[in-house]
Formats: C-alpha cells, sequence, structure tokens
C-alpha cells in the first residue's frame, strides 16, 4: 500500500538532510546509485548536455544530473547552489520567512567521478519528488497560472539575497491543495545591485506587469530575512551551513561576504524592481491609450484579480471585470489579455 504522507516526510528527512556527500554514501541512503537509474526525462531535451532532471521510475525520487561543459558551467557549484536555497529556506533561523508560502524538496549531493580523468565533472542532486504541476502549465485564465502575493516577499529575498539566476514561474509547482514547491535554483552565488534599465519579467516572478506593484507586499519577508540573517551571522552559524552544502572553509567565507552584501542591498535592489516594472506597466497602459488615473484603477481591479487564489466563484470574477469596466468608462478595455486576468 502506498505510505501516507506523514511517513513520506519522515523517510524523506531521513534520507535526505540537504547535505554534500560522497556517492557511497548517497547510494548507501538511498538503497542504490540514482545517478543511473531509468526514468521519465522532466527537463528540457535542448538542454541535456548541461543538465537532466529524471524522475525515477517506481520511486519517490527525482534525480538531476550537472556536467561542467566549461570553466563557464561549473557541474559542482550547480548542486551547491542547489542545496544551499535548500538549507535556507528549511534551517530553523530562517523558516519562518518562508513558512506558508513556499517549501523545496530535501536533497543530497555528490560528485560522480569517472575512471577517465580527462572525461568532463559530473555531479548529482538527488531529491524527493514533489507533487503539483508547473505554473506554465495552467491557461493565463487560471488563478493558478499566477504567483500569490505572500509569496513575492519570499521569494525575493532568497533569490536576491544568494544571487540566483534563471528564476521563473516554472520552477515553481503547486499542487491541488494549493501548496507551492520551488525548484530549479543551480544558478546563484552572484551579486545583487540595483538594475533600474534592466527588466525580465519572466526571471522575476516576484513582480507583475499586469498591475502597479507596491513595496508593503515585500517589507515583511525582507526584514524577516534580514534579521533572521543577522542573528545567524552573530552565532556563526552561517559558514556551518555554507559548508554543509559543500563549500570548503575558504569557499564558505568568502560567498558569505557575498551574500552579505546582497542582503545589505535588498531595499535598493527591490526599489530597482517595483521602478522598472511599475514603469513597464504605465508605459503599456499609456499606449493602450488609458491616462494616468485609468492606469491606477486598473492596477487597482488587477491586484483584486491577483490576489485571488484558486477554487474561486467564477461570480466574484465576473463582478470585477464589471466594477473594472466602470471605473475606466472603456467598454471592453478589460477584456484584453495584456491587462487584465480571465476571459
Amino acid at each position: 500500500a502506498p505510505k501516507g504522507a506523514e511517513a513520506q516526510a519522515a523517510e524523506a528527512s531521513r534520507l535526505f538532510d540537504n547535505a554534500w556527500v560522497d556517492a557511497s554514501a548517497a547510494a548507501g541512503l538511498i538503497g542504490f546509485d540514482p545517478s543511473g537509474a531509468p526514468g521519465e526525462l522532466l527537463s528540457d531535451r535542448s538542454k541535456t548536455e548541461w543538465s537532466t532532471t529524471v524522475r525515477v521510475l517506481g520511486k519517490p525520487l527525482v534525480v538531476k544530473r550537472f556536467t561542467s561543459l566549461s570553466k563557464h558551467s561549473d557541474s559542482r557549484r550547480a548542486a551547491q547552489n542547489e542545496l544551499l536555497a535548500r538549507l535556507f529556506v528549511a534551517d530553523p533561523a530562517f523558516a519562518p520567512v518562508f513558512a506558508g508560502a513556499f517549501t523545496m524538496p530535501r536533497a543530497v549531493a555528490y560528485e560522480k567521478r569517472s575512471w577517465n580523468p580527462f572525461a568532463a565533472r559530473r555531479t548529482v542532486v538527488a531529491m524527493e519528488a514533489a507533487p503539483g504541476k508547473p505554473l506554465g502549465a495552467f491557461p493565463l485564465s487560471d488563478p493558478r497560472a499566477w504567483v500569490p502575493r505572500r509569496l513575492y516577499g519570499p521569494l525575493f529575498a532568497l533569490t536576491r539575497s544568494l544571487g540566483l539566476g534563471d528564476m521563473n514561474p516554472g520552477g515553481l509547482l503547486v499542487d491541488e491543495a494549493g501548496r507551492y514547491t520551488l525548484l530549479d535554483t543551480e544558478q546563484g552565488r552572484y551579486e545583487s545591485h540595483p538594475s533600474p534599465n534592466l527588466f525580465v519579467p519572466v526571471d522575476m516572478p516576484w513582480v507583475v506587469n499586469e498591475a502597479l506593484n507596491e513595496p508593503a507586499d515585500y517589507a515583511s519577508a525582507v526584514a524577516a530575512f534580514r534579521s533572521a540573517f543577522a542573528k545567524a551571522e552573530a552565532d556563526g552559524s552561517l559558514s556551518a551551513l555554507l559548508q554543509k552544502a559543500g563549500l570548503t572553509r575558504s569557499e564558505a567565507k568568502r560567498d558569505l561576504e557575498l551574500i552579505k552584501g546582497n542582503v545589505s542591498r535588498l531595499d535598493e535592489v527591490l526599489a530597482a524592481d517595483l521602478h522598472v516594472a511599475n514603469r513597464t506597466f504605465l508605459k503599456g497602459a499609456k499606449e493602450w491609450g488609458l491616462d494616468d488615473a485609468q492606469a491606477r484603477a486598473l492596477s487597482g481591479v488587477n491586484r483584486a484579480l491577483l490576489a485571488l487564489e484558486g477554487g474561486l466563484a467564477e461570480r466574484r470574477a465576473v463582478a470585477m471585470r464589471d466594477a473594472a469596466r466602470a471605473a475606466l468608462s472603456r467598454a471592453g478595455e478589460l477584456t484584453h489579455r495584456n491587462y487584465v486576468l480571465g476571459p
């Protein structure tokens, strides 16, 4: 009989503690070497030279394999980044920041050595399988296709503090109960700086194009993350956290300074992110003939719609659209797909 959710969680906690281990230890924990286990390919086939993600057949296990193709694609660093994000999300000091927002599947990572000294370095991340579907699997008329506002602050704080890259809604899963799981954090430990002239919305799931973004949506998560970071830095636990992810003592010291700098710039980076996102929204509204008052009315309606999550009554959505049409005094404008959710 299938194991219950509590039993599966207990087993995952026993097997996967978000640590860097050696290959034999990983095989001992899991009961077999997952690096070559057959399974269903989950990753983009066009990216298999760098990484592949496979759901192991008959096991609640997902394996992500990285290959170092050049000095710019370090497989060990990628696997460390996967662990590091998980360690921050699960650490007792930081867990309150992410509670009610999202979790990450627990994992272990290790290096898979080859008999060939000239072979490319390979690393493996073995993780518990996470339930749900990517946000991109849902039509835009479905509330599950949109990142909930309660995730904005936690996503921003984690991404900008750890210098994560290539963040997009495809890396977020949502299950039938509305629980979110974050995946794919292999790109990380970059410096975060304000970028007032750069905006890549698909890589910034904590902002929206369909409304004006407000600092209040992020304030509590940013403050909580900064407070937890200061306490962890004071008690010396951050270095141990980085070393658990497989960094050497010197690497941990170096990258802790990088993360510390990122945390110190969170307010400036957030201000730049919101400025560019809001400028994009207002520019688009102007191109569609809306004046400032109409654009802000549209923003208010869309923010209300974006605040709604799965299982909504269609009657409520229709009422919101009717109110929006009245506010803008332009029949049909709110049905344009670039601005309004739903048909």
